[in-house]
């Protein structure tokens, strides 16, 4: 009796062995090979030069955050990205990429790669792609884990093209006003950037002002980004139309961001340099604005419109109608005020090069971009705006999920979005 039941329980001891020894001698195979991917493609990422790189797998599903300061088109970075998945990839996978800025995410980019083998040169069709503004069931699962080549601390000197005209008097037309004005910019922590400019006269026949070295923006900068798509921006500095103080932006999206509304907050007062001497007064005026936002999908559309009380203290509204052509963004707009109407347009380019240095402890680059802005009745001071450098519309780096996908659709390849 006693060496039967001795033998039932050395079979079931030796069963129970056996299921231990297959799962702990199964589970550090899988995790090599997962470590293994994980690994080269973090150090892949990294000699290409994006920073706060880090990269999760999990089965066939591959999790990669990272920042590009390296390429000056957000979409050009992404199809590297997927460059570098080909390269290190044994088998198709479902992959999710997390652009940052400023290690804070912006989107969820999701690839159903579900061929055999992954798509050629980064190449990707729009019936596998899924762009959503919410990344937070992803970004929760990676937004622990360490990241590599981090972007704080670094120090980039940009260099920023200047240029105003002004249609004067008969007996001179047209006067014009050309600057450079570099900027040293950094962030030191999450969602904070540090932006010093000088503005350096080049060639001028508008404000007697504009003939000497004088400050451009001064500003600290820091964005959020709370739950339920809502970002928000705080600014402290010198900003433009010679104002200093205190800035607030909050915007909210909706319809995975075919629409947002939002509000602005300003305390300022005035500040001016001239030939080596500041003139200033006390912080004593406040602007705010209620703005809205609508997206039309099929042509990259955008209607905007706001409300609220401008710099000198009139009241009135703006709309924009602003169509995006890839990286070419071109608009027209309506300002009424108390005291005038005016209206006129305003486009940005891209600035060679499409590719900068790689981020380093100090780098000097160009601008991405070149923007420019025509009112129809010159500079008048009714319904003026100062400018932070800082709008949230500019934090997104482009990357509204419905421009991600029209451009994937009007391009064989993403190669070809260079």
């Amino acid at each position: 009796m006693n060496t039967a039941r001795n033998t039932i329980m050395s079979k079931f001891l030796y069963q129970i062995g056996c299921l231990m020894a297959c799962f702990v001698f199964a589970v550090p195979v899988f995790s090599d090979d997962e470590n293994e991917i994980t690994g080269r493609l973090t150090q892949q990422l990294v000699e290409d030069g994006f920073e706060n790189v880090a990269v999760l797998q999990a089965g066939k599903e591959l999790i990669i955050t990272y920042e590009n300061r390296r390429y000056r088109d957000e979409l050009a970075a992404a199809r590297e990205v997927f460059a570098g998945i080909q390269a290190v990839a044994r088998e198709a996978l479902e992959v999710i990429l997390i652009p940052q800025n400023r290690m804070i995410p912006l989107i969820a980019i999701r690839a159903a790669v579900n061929q055999q083998r992954l798509p050629a040169n980064g190449e990707l069709s729009e019936a596998r792609l899924e762009v959503n503004l919410n990344p937070e069931s992803y970004w929760n699962r990676i937004k622990t884990l360490p990241r590599a080549n981090v972007s704080t601390g670094k120090l980039d000197l940009v260099l920023h093209p200047q240029f105003n005209v002004a249609f004067a008097s008969y007996n001179n037309p047209v006067a014009t006003q050309f600057n450079v004005a570099p900027a040293l910019q950094t962030s030191l922590w999450p969602g904070m950037a540090f932006f010093a400019q000088l503005i350096i006269p080049l060639q001028n026949e508008l404000e007697r002002e504009g003939d000497y070295i004088r400050p451009g923006l001064v500003t600290i900068n820091q964005v959020l980004r709370l739950p339920q798509e809502v970002f928000v921006s705080g600014s402290l500095g010198y900003f433009t139309q010679e104002r200093y103080g205190l800035d607030l932006d909050v915007q909210k999206y909706f319809f995975n961001g075919r629409a947002a509304i939002g509000a602005n907050f300003g305390y300022t007062g005035h500040a001016s340099y001239f030939k080596g001497v500041w003139s200033y007064s006390g912080i004593n005026h406040q602007t705010m604005f209620l703005n809205s936002e609508m997206r039309i999908p099929r042509w990259d559309l955008a209607l905007r419109a706001s409300y609220g009380k401008f710099l000198y203290q009139d009241t009135g509204w703006r709309v924009d109608l602003m169509r995006q052509f890839r990286e070419v963004d071109f608009g027209f707009f309506l300002l009424r005020s108390a005291a005038e109407t005016n209206t006129g347009f305003y486009f940005s380019v891209p600035i060679f090069p499409r590719k900068h240095l790689a981020p380093r402890r100090v780098r000097i680059r160009t601008a991405d971009y070149f923007s420019w802005e025509y009112f129809y009745k010159g500079f008048p001071e009714s319904g003026t705006r100062y400018q932070t450098g800082n709008s949230l519309n500019d934090f997104m780096k482009r990357l509204h999920p419905d421009y991600v996908n029209n451009q994937i659709r009007h391009s064989n390849r993403w190669g070809s979005l260079h």
